[in-house]
């Protein structure tokens, strides 16, 4: 089943059209290393390592903000994330599957389940839950 967590032909709540953030990653190439950089640094699981990368742009969207500025470290950035490791992308077999998440990410993956943040997805699920 984790394959198919992030895997948008196979996903039917694939729903988000996150182009804008593959143009704004294309234009700015040291922004995806970025990405990538703090992706490694907050989970290297790989459906975590997803959802990290899907609550950045999902974060981007609500706001309307670029994701340049959701990608701001904590604390010397004022920013969210301080999750941040650019030596982990030396290592092939890690930089594969981050690479891998992010394209699954830019098109359209819900392994977070609409998460703008770390917990926003857990919160959500349990308010949903029936109160007996």
């Amino acid at each position: 089943m984790a394959d198919l967590v992030g895997a948008p032909a196979a996903n039917p709540q694939v729903m988000f059209n996150r182009e804008r953030f593959r143009q704004e990653l294309e234009a700015n190439p040291w922004l995806k290393n970025k990405v990538l950089a703090i992706s490694a640094g907050e989970n290297v699981d790989p459906v975590g390592n997803l959802s990290v990368m899907e609550t950045m742009f999902n974060r981007a969207d609500m706001m309307g903000t670029p994701l340049a500025q959701e990608t701001r470290l904590h604390p010397s950035e004022r920013g969210y994330y301080a999750g941040y490791n650019p030596r982990a992308l030396g290592n092939p077999r890690l930089r594969s599957m981050i690479e891998s998440n992010l394209e699954k990410a830019l098109s359209g993956s819900n392994a977070s389940n609409f998460a703008t943040e770390a917990c926003s997805s857990v919160v959500d699920s349990s308010a949903k839950m029936p109160q007996e």
